[in-house]
């Protein structure tokens, strides 16, 4: 089964909206704070997430520019235009899937509530998050309940199988 990738921004959202006359289905926008300074950042670390389909994704965590840099089968991840692949916001969203055909093709359900890992500033959390319905985004919330800040900047989903979970690797 080959890996595809997926690569958008609020931009290019709204820019297709526009060019198709549609309007954006007031998507609550999710909460921010300020980043952390340079003195308390965590440490630099690896995230390291094998995919089925035989390729690698590592991300590197940069205190210095506190951001993350994807790396993909051992190479520097680079966009269509030559552009480092990085973020300053990583969640790791753990799914439960269902292969829907003989092509083991899988069905992601995303609605309701689950686990789910963020990286910001240096340090993974694990958070949960909530997707009620279809034309709502997923929601993250810290343990005790409350909306999880973001650092301003992007933000990378990565779509795990919740049953491979444990193959995820988080390493100082």
């Amino acid at each position: 089964m080959a890996g595809s990738l997926i690569y958008t921004s609020s931009k290019l959202i709204n820019d297709f909206l526009k060019s198709t006359n549609q309007e954006a289905d007031g998507y609550l926008g999710w909460n921010f704070k300020s980043p952390e300074p340079l003195k308390k950042r965590g440490e630099e670390k690896t995230i390291s997430i094998p995919f089925d389909s035989g390729y690698q994704v590592k991300w590197l965590y940069d205190r210095d520019e506190n951001e993350y840099v994807r790396y993909l089968d051992g190479e520097i991840h680079t966009d269509a235009e030559g552009e480092v692949v990085t973020t300053h916001n990583l969640i790791l969203h753990y799914l439960k899937t269902k292969t829907i055909d003989e092509k083991l093709r899988l069905e992601l359900v995303n609605r309701g509530v689950g686990n789910a890992m963020i990286c910001r500033d240096g340090e993974c959390q694990e958070v949960n998050w909530q997707k009620e319905n279809p034309k709502e985004r997923s929601r993250y919330y810290t343990p005790e309940g409350e909306k999880f800040l973001f650092n301003p900047g992007t933000t990378w989903i990565e779509i795990i199988e919740k049953s491979k979970k444990e193959k995820v690797k988080i390493e100082r």
